[in-house]
């Protein structure tokens, strides 16, 4: 296809203050193990994801399946053991033309 580029979709993860950034990361890790479960080892491993831990933020590439897999189910353990207000921001960034 030429003329086109490959823009990165990101689902943004932002936690209040009462939540541990620590916990995040763990929960995190655990998603990523149940993804591999459910997608395997290769393809689970081929997912970016961005802690920053200033800015209480996770990001996840969700440009594959196992992307949009690992997005949900970090959803769910986060929603699980924070209730819905341990979450501020839960969205997909969409990238704009500047962004490449």
């Amino acid at each position: 296809m030429t003329g086109t580029t490959c823009r990165s979709h990101w689902h943004r993860f932002r936690f209040d203050c009462s939540v541990p950034i620590r916990d995040c990361e763990a929960l995190l890790r655990l998603a990523s193990f149940a993804t591999e479960g459910l997608c395997g080892i290769g393809a689970t491993s081929a997912v970016s994801y961005r802690l920053v831990p200033d800015l209480r933020v996770v990001e996840i590439d969700i440009n594959g399946h196992s992307g949009c897999i690992l997005a949900a189910v970090f959803r769910a353990f986060v929603r699980r053991e924070y209730g819905v207000g341990g979450l501020i921001e839960d969205r997909i960034l969409i990238p704009t033309m500047e962004s490449g």
